[in-house]
């Protein structure tokens, strides 16, 4: 199986570390690729550009990570657990890359998770922290979880590489709404500095979502819905999943 394990890993530096694990031998080698776009901002933003030193090792021993373009790297044939570790520069205050600082941290997984080529049908498995010197911070995602309380770090899963890009992460000490609408929960976070009527908003908001739910009439094709909301002094634009 492949497995992603995301840290928080420097804050001040606004790093993301990233280390992929893949446990099935591959005789003609590994193919990693990022993409360079993402679903809802129809432009080329090489999100690559922000990866900085990909290694790799097979059972303990050095692998070579060979450029093929600016997304693109290639690794020899090898047997056993496969090893690739990165860290990325998140300092992008938008909805469509990364970005972490001492408040909250946000991501889409088009800017974090490389992409294995023969893998992207296939389950897959991401592990996500929150930095230790922040225990108050918490994390949401529309990932499905694996382990762990809501709201909390834990394992997650995505049956395909696309599910996987479609779920961004907002991490950091949020304030979280929740109502129901149409019978399915829906929660609301907030991070960043803001003096909210979290009640307020949450109602009526669920008025918003049962009026669009009975337009379209017929049972909301999802069980979960998230709205995440980084409040920032000069913010604006948003991105559907």
């Amino acid at each position: 199986m492949l497995q992603y394990h995301i840290v928080p890993r420097d804050v001040h530096a606004h790093l993301f570390e990233v280390t992929m694990t893949l446990d099935q031998d591959q005789p003609e080698g590994t193919r990693l690729r990022l993409p360079a776009w993402i679903p809802g901002s129809y432009m080329i933003r090489d999100f690559a550009r922000h990866l900085i030193g990909i290694q790799a090792s097979c059972n303990g021993q050095s692998v070579p990570v060979v450029a093929l373009d600016k997304q693109t790297w290639q690794l020899p044939p090898h047997q056993g657990v496969l090893t690739v570790t990165y860290q990325v520069y998140a300092f992008d205050l938008s909805v469509r890359t990364a970005y972490l600082d001492q408040q909250f941290g946000f991501y889409n997984h088009s800017s974090l998770c490389l992409g294995v080529e023969g893998f992207l049908e296939k389950t897959c498995e991401i592990r996500i922290e929150t930095p230790p010197q922040y225990p108050q911070w918490r994390i949401a995602t529309g990932l499905q979880r694996l382990s762990g309380e809501a709201f909390e770090a834990g394992r997650f899963t995505a049956q395909t590489y696309d599910e996987l890009l479609d779920h961004p992460v907002l991490m950091g000490d949020l304030a979280i709404g929740e109502f129901i609408a149409g019978g399915v929960k829906h929660s609301l976070v907030f991070a960043g500095r803001q003096y909210a009527d979290m009640e307020r908003i949450c109602g009526d908001l669920a008025r918003i979502c049962e009026y669009q739910i009975k337009l379209f009439g017929n049972e909301p094709p999802f069980q979960h819905y998230l709205f995440m909301t980084m409040v920032v002094g000069k913010g604006f634009g948003g991105l559907e999943h």
